[in-house]
């Protein structure tokens, strides 16, 4: 049982170390289309969402998952499909966190347009945007593991 543990263990490193990779492309296409061309948040997301999702495969199939892999079009849908219901999440968590939590005039943007971000982030609806993205993040990658471990590579999966 010991082994197995260390297995998983050493499998969400790696999968934690594309999701590093993966969350550095979403969140800076992400914040360059909201920040720089004034692209619609759900939209921004649906597409720095997806440059991540690419890099998330390849290196997931190649690395993470390798020995669960079995590379066919099941996987893939699978996979497609797991990262399309994050995507519904994430969105769904932006659009709550900038509506409800952090509405406009709400101390914690006025603090990163002024302090933290200030100088980059120029607008409080784009810090709002961006600090709930921050927020996002996180719940969408345990979300994303366990539906790709599950689902996706785990042994078997790759059958027809």
């Amino acid at each position: 049982m010991e082994v197995k543990n260390k297995k998983n263990l050493i499998q969400f490193i790696k999968f934690a170390l594309v999701g590093i990779m993966n969350t550095v492309i979403d969140f800076g296409v992400y914040t360059v289309l909201v920040s720089f061309t004034g692209v619609h948040y759900a939209i921004a997301q649906a597409i720095s969402y997806t440059c991540g999702l690419l890099n998330s495969y390849l290196f997931n199939t190649l690395w993470t998952f390798r020995e669960e892999r079995q590379r066919t079009a099941r996987e893939f849908l699978l996979f497609v499909a797991v990262n399309i219901a994050t995507l519904l999440v994430s969105i769904g968590i932006l659009y709550v966190f900038r509506n409800f939590i952090f509405p406009e005039g709400n101390a914690v943007t006025d603090w990163m347009v002024n302090g933290f971000l200030g100088g980059f982030i120029t607008t409080e609806s784009k810090a709002i945007e961006i600090l709930s993205k921050l927020i996002a993040t996180p719940i969408t990658i345990i979300l994303n593991f366990l539906g790709n471990k599950i689902f996706v590579f785990c042994k078997g999966s790759g059958k027809n």
